[in-house]
């Protein structure tokens, strides 16, 4: 029993370690995130016409390349698991 939690503390350890050897959950978000993030608040006020289409398709362009450079480029296993969900999500929905 006692090597199965060894072996389950391992394995979270090597989920959210960077190269370094820092658990890395949450970190500063980069600008793909933060353009997401404001058009996305934006788009709750501008939702009609060619305006918020376009909002719309940048919105979805901005998540995408977020979680593209978090799948490639991810400081651990966690960050490239999460952009995998997002992009599963993007194309689902």
């Amino acid at each position: 029993m006692a090597k199965q939690k060894k072996s389950l503390k391992t394995t979270f350890l090597h989920i959210f370690k960077d190269k370094n050897g820092n658990v890395v959950i949450v970190q500063k978000p980069n600008i793909p995130l933060i353009v997401w993030f404001i058009l996305a608040m934006l788009g709750y006020f501008i939702s009609d016409g060619m305006v918020g289409l376009a909002l719309d398709y940048i919105v979805a362009a901005a998540l995408m390349l977020w979680a593209l450079l978090e799948v490639f480029y991810g400081i651990n296993i966690f960050r490239r698991i999460l952009g995998i969900v997002v992009l599963v999500a993007l194309f689902y929905f």
